[in-house]
């Protein structure tokens, strides 16, 4: 008969399976007060009797630390991942440290990458380049600052670094993808319907019939109200008077709504990572897809997938 596991080997195996940490857990009390219990030498100094009772009280100890762990829902997990998309998101712009943010969540850092993942697609730090990326696309198009002074500030480590990944990710240099971004605005400026005077005589459902149709077609794009208006020919205050008239929904409220519900057919439907199904399916943020997610259909977008997959399965 061997000698069961001490206490360290429990702890390690259950932290590196299950990622928790305790708060106020102190490791070396706890492994004293379990080497008392095995008192051999002061109440039978039968080595039989030690290693029976290592044995039993390792696998007591060894249940009950697996029933703690457990005790973590689905629930709780994504709340922990939003919490990180949280951290990530506020604080792309300098050094980010898992192993702290894992510290700060009491879970290993082995787990943080583990539930990321299954919630995101991504691990931690290929999200948060992704994020970075976006947010340099975000300052090319509309502000002055030079490339490096875009590089340090969505908190790449050095201009060439962020080149070399803004090409992989957009297939365009940052210069590249200025000038077209410039060239889009002029395009833009210049086909923008000047007139704010209302067409009475226009049927307004035919109009935002024609807007329902453009949201089909480029939901997975940017969609503004300078866009869809110029691209029905009618000024933006009169454009979102008959929209929310006709459908009862803004146009954020009814592009969201049209987004999600996409989302969540491609959820069932792909093996596509929560990440690329929100960025397909016209979101730019992830922490806002799994919000708004959640807020529409009670669940987040993983456990909604885990619930169709439950139900094929059934």
């Amino acid at each position: 008969m061997c000698r069961g596991p001490n206490l360290n080997q429990i702890l390690l195996e259950v932290t590196n399976k299950y990622g928790f940490y305790y708060e106020n857990m102190e490791i070396g009390s706890i492994i004293e007060k379990y080497e008392t219990l095995f008192p051999g030498r002061f109440l039978d100094s039968s080595e039989a009797y030690d290693i029976k009772a290592s044995q039993i009280i390792s696998e007591i100890l060894h249940e009950f630390l697996l029933k703690l762990c457990n005790q973590t829902s689905n629930t709780s997990q994504s709340g922990i991942v939003n919490s990180i998309l949280k951290e990530l998101e506020e604080n792309y712009k300098n050094e980010i440290n898992i192993k702290n943010i894992a510290e700060e969540n009491h879970i290993s850092p082995q787990y943080l990458i583990k539930i990321f993942k299954t919630e995101t697609g991504y691990p931690p730090y290929e999200y948060l380049k992704k994020y970075r990326l976006s947010k340099a696309a975000e300052l090319l198009a509309y502000s002055q600052k030079d490339i490096n002074e875009i590089a340090e500030e969505t908190g790449f480590s050095s201009t060439s670094n962020f080149i070399c990944q803004f090409k992989k990710e957009k297939n365009t240099s940052p210069g590249t993808y200025r000038k077209l971004m410039k060239k889009e605005r002029i395009n833009n400026h210049e086909n923008k319907k000047i007139s704010n005077e209302e067409i009475p005589s226009q049927d307004t459902t035919a109009i935002v019939q024609k807007a329902l149709r453009y949201i089909v077609v480029n939901y997975r794009d940017m969609i503004t109200v300078e866009a869809i208006s110029r691209h029905c020919n009618i000024s933006i205050s009169y454009f979102s008077k008959i929209f929310k008239k006709e459908t009862g929904l803004t146009l954020t409220q009814y592009v969201n709504d049209f987004r999600l519900h996409k989302a969540a057919e491609e959820l069932f439907q792909s093996q596509n990572t929560v990440l690329e199904i929100a960025m397909q399916s016209g979101f730019q943020n992830l922490s806002y897809f799994i919000r708004m997610f959640k807020k529409e259909f009670g669940v987040t977008p993983g456990e909604y997938r885990k619930k169709g997959v439950d139900k094929r399965i059934l």
